[in-house]
């Protein structure tokens, strides 16, 4: 078991999160939600909360960024923000 834990730091790049995630038994993208949340739950709530706030006002955020990429000005816009707990199609562990 020890090898296997210590492999993926001799491999490339991509190659060993490929393999922790063959170990994990999930998705790449999963399996490194999992690990944040697990090595910092604090700082994985407020990714959540950002992910969920992105998600509820994303043609909001998206005129506000062209916008910007016109003016190249800072711009004030107005978000909705979502009640708490509701999924948007969150991804958590």
């Amino acid at each position: 078991m020890g090898l296997v834990l210590a492999v993926p730091r001799f491999l490339s790049f991509s190659l060993a999160e490929r393999r922790v995630a063959t170990v994990m038994g999930e998705r790449a993208w999963d399996a490194g939600t999992r690990l944040m949340a697990f090595a910092n739950p604090e700082s994985a709530e407020w990714i959540y909360a950002a992910q969920e706030l992105v998600r509820a006002n994303a043609a909001t955020v998206a005129s506000c960024r062209v916008a910007l990429a016109k003016t190249e000005l800072e711009r004030s816009c107005t978000l909705i923000v979502p009640v708490q707990g509701r999924s948007l199609g969150m991804i958590r562990p």
